[in-house]
């Protein structure tokens, strides 16, 4: 899936193993702003990267979104082990590059994702994921692509100043299929 927009050209598209390296440069990005991704530039190992690309790809979803060869965005969420969760999409992670947010890149990918696996999931009725509840424009994101606040984890989460804040359980419901 592709879109041409002021003279460059952006490509959405499943990731594969030997984007690995590309993903770890774009996590390590995102890590290195305050409030960004939830870990920390030095949790954002090979195994770690190695983990999501190749569960993602084996057992659910990952995608990217690209640009000029550079991998700008990525979004996987993975299937949950028992077979009475079979429907269900969780531990969703989103990443935009910090030089590329704010320009429509997420919610395009975002919307990728979603068609992606209306398409090729069929089984798949909900995806969850959480948001801090001070990340606003990842909550107004989320809820232009569809999911609604379903709840709170109190104080599950540390800010960059070290306070710990809610956790918003949000989640999307496909009523398409």
């Amino acid at each position: 899936m592709t879109f041409v927009k002021e003279n460059y050209l952006r490509t959405f598209r499943r990731a594969k193993e030997e984007d690995m390296s590309n993903i770890k440069k774009l996590y390590l990005a995102a890590a290195s702003q305050s409030n960004g991704i939830a870990r920390k530039p030095h949790e954002i190992t090979d195994k770690y990267i190695n983990k999501i690309v190749s569960g993602s790809i084996k057992k659910s979803l990952i995608m990217i979104a690209e640009e000029k060869d550079q991998i700008i965005g990525s979004v996987n969420a993975l299937k949950l082990g028992p077979e009475c969760f079979s429907h269900v999409l969780s531990d969703l992670t989103f990443v935009i590059h910090p030089e590329f947010q704010g320009k429509g890149v997420g919610k395009a990918l975002f919307k990728a994702f979603l068609e992606e696996i209306k398409k090729t999931m069929p089984e798949v009725k909900r995806i969850e994921l959480f948001v801090r509840s001070s990340n606003e424009k990842a909550i107004k994101l989320y809820e232009s692509c569809g999911f609604e606040k379903e709840g709170f984890l109190r104080r599950r989460i540390k800010n960059s100043e070290g306070i710990a804040e809610a956790d918003v359980i949000m989640g999307w419901i496909n009523f398409d299929n």
